[in-house]
């Protein structure tokens, strides 16, 4: 790791312990730039919100996680983030380190809360968190899934593969989409 890659985690480190919290408005623009926009405030887990977290899960994701993977998700620190809109838990996103990529394992916004940037919030975070790191984002999206599929398009990601046995129960298969830093 580069040593200004190394001083710009240990900043971020640093501004996490303090409480500061990332705020992104739904529009993309700064915060209070736009009468229109909601802002997106990003939190880390934090061992007060799991029994939160594990609902906002199952609204999305229903029967997804068994309950030790909250704890696990809360020792995950940057790795995961969690979505409020006014006050609210409006969605989450969880990431991990794995065959040399950053991977989303998942990422999922209450239906109320959809196209209003949440979704473009959570994955920004992810895609400067890789650049950070130099590592290239991949996550999997169902063949079906044409509405994630366009969304991931429109944030710069593309499709690199096809895995016809990624989901089981029923088995479907799943596009490999990939966003590349180490060109």
């Amino acid at each position: 790791m580069s040593k200004r890659v190394s001083e710009r985690l240990k900043n971020k480190a640093k501004r996490r312990a303090e409480g500061e919290m990332s705020t992104v408005c739904a529009n993309g623009e700064q915060p209070g730039t736009s009468a229109r926009s909601n802002s997106v405030i990003l939190r880390e887990v934090t061992q007060e919100i799991i029994p939160n977290l594990q609902t906002l899960v199952d609204s999305v994701f229903p029967n997804i996680f068994h309950e030790n993977l909250f704890d696990i998700a809360y020792k995950m620190g940057e790795l995961v983030r969690i979505a409020y809109i006014d006050g609210k838990l409006a969605g989450f996103i969880t990431c991990e380190l794995k065959n040399g990529v950053l991977y989303v394992s998942l990422i999922g916004v209450r239906v109320e809360y959809r196209r209003q940037g949440v979704g473009s919030a959570l994955i920004q975070y992810a895609i400067s968190f890789g650049r950070d790191m130099k590592k290239d984002i991949q996550l999997h999206v169902e063949v079906g899934n044409t509405t994630a599929q366009q969304f991931y398009k429109q944030h710069g990601f593309i499709e690199t593969e096809r895995d016809d046995t990624y989901y089981d129960d029923p088995p479907r298969a799943a596009f490999v989409y990939t966003k590349k830093f180490n060109e």
